[in-house]
């Protein structure tokens, strides 16, 4: 079992078996086990789709429903905004969901720090992935 955290709840984090697809979810607070590894990856949803984002051993792996996908060193990822709607698209699978709600009028913003990214994991996925040095450091010890 590994530990990931919530990509949309502060606090939260969960168990996950990457051989099952298990994903047990623990309420913000709630101390990870003694001895716990560090976090390597994030848990969210793409609409009603539940999606993780992981490292296992060396590799980046990406678990859409039940399907598992492999990420290896350069796959294919784009991330569409088409209006209300937003497409991922991982290879051959693709996942379209209601974009996420975000504040429109920047002097409204409180997190005048955070990007875009950090409200969609469709995009943080794509981000990630399209910068090597990202893809490369996340979810490792060195990058914490």
């Amino acid at each position: 079992m590994m530990i990931i955290r919530s990509f949309d709840r502060y606090g939260e984090w969960a168990g996950f078996e990457p051989a099952t697809g298990s994903l047990e979810v623990h309420g913000r607070g709630e101390p990870t086990p003694p001895g716990a590894p560090d976090p390597t990856g994030h848990y969210g949803t793409l609409g009603d789709v539940p999606v993780v984002f992981y490292r296992h051993g060396a590799t980046l792996h990406l678990r859409i429903g039940d399907q598992e996908i492999g990420l290896g060193s350069s796959p294919e990822a784009r991330h569409e905004r088409l209006g209300g709607r937003c497409r991922l698209t991982i290879g051959s699978t693709s996942v379209v969901y209601a974009a996420p709600a975000t504040l429109i009028d920047p002097a409204e913003d409180p997190t005048p720090f955070a990007e875009p990214e950090d409200f969609d994991i469709g995009l943080f996925i794509v981000n990630v992935l399209e910068d090597p040095a990202r893809r490369d450091s996340l979810y490792t010890s060195e990058h914490g």
